[in-house]
């Protein structure tokens, strides 16, 4: 059973959060450091797929990657790869 775990997409920053206590409830609200987000849509939440990449790093939904066709792709759960376009600002790594 692969574990459940979570990077948070700052929309505003463009760059993953930094903190390390976070909490997301079922309805969708972002805490962090206690203090509920008043920006809903500026945090995108991306879960672990359990899937490392080549050199041992985590892969976490909505990461591009580049598969083994040279090709770029962004990861989605549901699908092991849906296409997208290169100008995506989420990086592949952290």
């Amino acid at each position: 059973m692969q574990p459940i775990k979570f990077l948070l997409w700052d929309t505003k920053h463009e760059a993953f959060v930094n903190e390390p206590y976070y909490a997301i409830s079922l309805l969708g609200t972002i805490q962090i450091e206690g203090h509920t987000s008043v920006e809903p849509k500026r945090y995108i939440p991306l879960q672990f797929t359990g899937l490392m990449d080549k050199n041992g790093k985590e892969i976490y939904e909505g990461f591009i990657v580049k598969t083994s066709r040279n090709l770029k792709a962004v990861v989605e759960y549901g699908n092991p790869w849906t296409w997208q376009k290169e100008s995506d600002n989420r990086q592949a790594s952290q």
